[in-house]
């Protein structure tokens, strides 16, 4: 008859019968109050005074300040992470704007270069410099 649990009606005599026995009982056992028959299994003697030190209070209060500090490290990375994302996409739709708004201005002196409209008209109805029309226009070839 097993003496850890009376209602089991076998004999511990097997390591799969110790290790059953063990992990259905693990919560009531210790150093001090382990039956003879885990007792003599070394493995199970080295897991039950894994178990004690994972319940002492001390250790356990370690663990979890130490658990919490790393959730809170990889919140921040994540939260850092996702800031850096939306700031990268704000920087990023910017840059496209402004090089969108400068191809067009080009293109539009580039027309109005086409039509005989003179550089300094151009320069003020596209913000574009007089030395950058003229460059435009000797690059295309345009008088």
């Amino acid at each position: 008859m097993c003496k850890i649990n009376p209602r089991v009606d076998f004999a511990i005599s097997s390591a799969l019968d110790r290790w059953s026995s063990f992990l259905t009982t693990a919560h009531q056992l210790d150093r001090d109050h382990t039956p003879k028959e885990l007792a003599s299994d070394k493995n199970i003697v080295k897991a039950i005074a894994a178990i004690d030190r994972m319940f002492n209070e001390e250790e356990r209060q370690v663990y979890e300040v130490r658990k919490q500090s790393l959730v809170d490290a990889e919140s921040k990375i994540a939260s850092a992470l996702e800031k850096g994302m939306e700031k990268g996409m704000e920087m990023g739709l910017e840059k496209g704007r402004d090089e969108g708004i400068n191809a067009a201005s080009k293109t539009i002196a580039l027309n109005l270069l086409g039509k005989g409209i003179a550089i300094t008209i151009i320069a003020g109805a596209t913000g574009l410099s007089v030395s950058e029309i003229t460059s435009l226009s000797h690059k295309t070839s345009i008088p």
